[in-house]
């Protein structure tokens, strides 16, 4: 390759304007050879996955980046997903802003393959299956959430990514329960708040408008106590 290509690319102030491009034929045909790998290389660093926070044998949580917003604001527009979380239509510039802005602790719901490591590992390596999430941990009595994209659905991980969000949430903060809150009509998200101990504390009646009809909202909460009991 030409001397001083490589580190001129994208940088043509580096070693001054005489070395920012060597325009003889040798030269153009290094550019052409060497463009699409660094380009490649660009892209791979910028799609790489979150750092890997917590996991069990099968589920992996890692945290939110930039590159996860397509993935969210797609799975956060789909209707099995928006009408039993009652969520807005939202951008992906408004997906970005609520994440940044947000007082929660979020994870990606992730498959790591064989070859995926803790921090740094590629794309291919990591299945996102969707996110879930504990708001307001430092301050209040923190609320979970939690959704996957439907072809994950009935498998399990679901459960799996509660267990662990609720093991990294009692041991992080000195809270002394989390609630969650479910849609009287979400069976799904009910069903798995109860097998992991929740128990039903309220209803807050036509709490929102979705999908055509005034929906109960059902309070749910799980004490440290109850968590420590079951381990």
């Amino acid at each position: 390759m030409t001397p001083g290509l490589a580190d001129n690319l994208f940088n043509p102030h580096i070693g001054g304007a005489t070395q920012c491009v060597d325009w003889s034929v040798k030269g153009i045909f290094a550019w052409i050879a060497y463009f699409p790998k660094a380009y490649c290389r660009i892209q791979e660093h910028r799609s790489m996955p979150g750092a890997r926070v917590v996991s069990d044998e099968r589920v992996t949580l890692r945290t939110v980046e930039e590159e996860d917003i397509p993935f969210l604001q797609r799975a956060s527009a789909n209707p099995e997903i928006r009408y039993p979380l009652g969520t807005p239509i939202r951008n992906q510039d408004e997906i970005e802003d609520s994440y940044e802005n947000g007082d929660s602790d979020r994870f990606l719901v992730c498959l790591d393959g064989d070859s995926a490591g803790p921090a740094q590992t590629t794309e291919d390596d990591v299945t996102r299956l969707g996110v879930v999430n504990v708001m307001d941990a430092d301050w209040k009595r923190p609320e979970l959430g939690c959704w996957l994209v439907p072809e994950f659905h009935g498998d399990g991980y679901g459960k799996e990514s509660v267990l662990l969000v609720l093991d990294y949430v009692f041991r992080e903060y000195d809270t002394p329960v989390v609630g969650a809150q479910a849609f009287e009509f979400n069976d799904a998200s009910r069903g798995l708040l109860e097998s992991v101990g929740f128990t039903e504390e309220g209803r807050l009646r036509k709490f929102m408008f979705v999908d055509g009809e005034h929906r109960d909202m059902i309070q749910y909460g799980l004490l440290r106590r109850e968590w420590r009991e079951q381990e």
